[in-house]
């Protein structure tokens, strides 16, 4: 892509919110199309302090007494309904605020949706949770007194970027930059840590890709020809192949089955219970804990088969939980059950998930993109968490654990894919890794420069098809670009090379 002209360049400048997520190893291509294209950026770096709260705002208590004082005296429907500047400011914060009240104990035992009204009164029920609750809504109607200050001092911002939505400092500017007409994008690293999404909207996008909405899937159509899909598809395997999850450690663990599995059991795939993919996702239950203890319990007394959890091993480093805490609550739950059901059961945490598809029948997550992985081993899996790649043909999709529960027991599922089913399967490989989202390299800079210059721009297979052709197939990047990219600017290439999980 040329380099956009002067005029256009004027016309455009970018907002940036931090510099925790914006850099270059999480997102190479804009920082290249940027430095090329001239394009003025604004990154704001002050209140960096605020960014990693993860919920606890407990510290800026004294900076927040004002914005404390306007709702600490509110009745439940009053605090759901509040609005400042017009912003309702609990929809705002429900998402970080469950980050930080998940891990304790009297939420992770279950009993509760997570929709914002059941939030909300759960939270108020407790002195400890209220008070985060409040401190919570006061920071949110701090950062939009600050983004809607800062949008009025730069008039000519016409681009606002955000890290996943999910924040409280990144919620509020998508509510800010919105009402103030500019144009929102959203980015996050999908699940093969090598490409990430670029999505024009205004909301949090964990588990709400655009791939979920049926008439964009539908937008991403594969090429006609038989030659020109097969590449796409050939392209997306490669992608996968490549896959570098960051929020999974490497290990050299690899599991076995134990001695007395004589039938293949049932995989279930935790997620850490904190992820903001779970939160952003309608759940009646609230605690994913909870609800892998009704699947395990369910098909230890409803099924004669064995059961594997794998714990995800990034709980080990998310905030508010520094520790295996899911590992620990179903190995605490078990040793209460009788030794012929606990002995059925094996709990796995830092092991590679594909060395353990071998060994069993049937797959069940909530939204856990692992589960993708299993339909690569060829398993049909089960998801009960309405994640962004169910209902497209290749998955089970059920409404809650008990519906799962009863097919398994009356042996009504099939476990594995069909030929068509794998094929589906490949087709939203190419649409998701190789239309939808952007190659982190410098193989992706024409395509940021496209979707910033062009609004809500479905991606086009021929333009796909047309990069394709200057690719490296070793590489996935395209020979000249990345030779005269290196020569011209080294640092960021050998940064790469020592880059580590965020």
């Amino acid at each position: 892509m040329a380099p956009l002209l002067p005029a256009a360049r004027r016309l455009m400048r970018i907002l940036l919110p931090d510099t925790w997520h914006f850099h270059r190893r999480n997102f190479l291509p804009l920082f290249l199309h940027l430095r090329r294209s001239g394009i003025a950026t604004y990154t704001d770096r002050s209140r960096r302090r605020w960014w990693k709260r993860h919920g606890d705002y407990r510290p800026f208590a004294r900076q927040l007494s004002a914005h404390l004082a306007a709702v600490e005296n509110l009745s439940a429907e009053q605090l759901l309904a509040h609005c400042h500047r017009e912003i309702p400011v609990f929809a705002c914060v429900r998402a970080e605020l469950l980050c930080l009240l998940l891990p304790r104990a009297h939420w992770r035992r279950g009993g509760g949706a997570n929709d914002a009204e059941a939030v909300l009164r759960r939270a108020l029920a407790d002195p400890e949770d209220r008070r985060d609750l409040l401190l919570c809504m006061a920071a949110a109607r701090d950062w939009i007194d600050h983004w809607s200050l800062l949008l009025q001092h730069e008039p000519e911002m016409s681009h606002v970027l955000v890290y996943s939505g999910s924040y409280i400092y990144t919620r509020t500017l998508q509510e800010v930059a919105q009402r103030a007409g500019r144009r929102l994008f959203c980015l996050e690293t999908i699940f093969t840590g090598n490409e990430f999404y670029f999505e024009e909207r205004a909301s949090p996008i964990a588990n709400r890709s655009l791939l979920a909405d049926a008439p964009w899937y539908a937008g991403l159509a594969l090429p006609i020809d038989a030659a020109g899909r097969e590449r796409l598809i050939a392209a997306a395997q490669h992608r996968l192949a490549g896959m570098r999850n960051k929020n999974v450690p490497v290990t050299g663990d690899f599991w076995l089955p134990p001695q007395p599995y004589k039938v293949p059991g049932v995989l279930i795939l935790g997620q850490v219970l904190n992820d903001f993919s779970l939160i952003e996702t309608p759940m009646a239950e609230a605690s994913a804990p909870a609800t892998y203890r009704r699947l395990i319990s369910g098909i230890l007394e409803r099924t004669s088969l064995p059961v594997i959890f794998k714990a995800h091993p990034w709980e080990r480093r998310r905030p508010n939980l520094g520790r295996p805490l899911t590992l620990q609550l179903i190995e605490t739950w078990l040793a209460t059950l009788p030794d012929p059901q606990r002995s059925r059961v094996c709990l796995l945490e830092r092991e590679p998930v594909t060395a353990i598809f071998p060994h069993v029948a049937h797959v069940v997550g909530l939204c856990s993109q692992g589960l993708l992985e299993a339909c690569q081993a060829g398993l049909r899996p089960a998801q009960i968490g309405r994640a962004f790649f169910g209902g497209k043909g290749f998955t089970e999709d059920y409404d809650g654990p008990d519906d799962f529960l009863d097919d398994l027991a009356a042996g009504r599922r099939r476990g594995t894919l069909t030929m068509a089913e794998y094929r589906l399967f490949e087709e939203f490989l190419a649409r998701a890794l190789v239309m939808h989202c952007i190659p982190n390299s410098p193989a992706g800079t024409d395509i940021i420069g496209e979707r910033l210059a062009h609004t809500c721009q479905v991606p086009d297979a021929a333009g796909i098809l047309s990069k394709l052709a200057g690719t490296d197939a070793r590489t996935d990047l395209p020979v000249g670009a990345l030779i005269a990219d290196v020569l011209r600017n080294p640092r960021p290439w050998l940064h790469m090379l020592r880059r580590r999980p965020d």
